[in-house]
C-alpha cells in the first residue's frame, strides 16, 4: 500500500480496503459496492500476508 500511496497522492487512483467499513456496517454489501465501482482490482500479496 505504501508504494501505491504515491499514485493516490497524485490523484491517479483511489485505494480502497476493508478499513473503510465502519463498525456495524454490512461488510458484505460494502465490499460488493466497492468491487462494482472498481475499474481494476489489485491484490497485493506479501510474505507477511501468509
Amino acid at each position: 500500500m505504501t508504494h501505491l500511496g504515491v499514485l493516490q497522492s497524485q490523484g491517479l487512483l483511489d485505494l480502497w480496503d476493508d478499513r473503510r467499513i465502519g463498525v456495524g456496517e454490512d461488510w458484505y454489501q460494502q465490499i460488493q459496492e466497492a468491487m462494482a465501482a472498481a475499474s481494476v482490482t489489485v491484490l497485493p500479496v506479501s510474505a507477511n500476508s501468509f
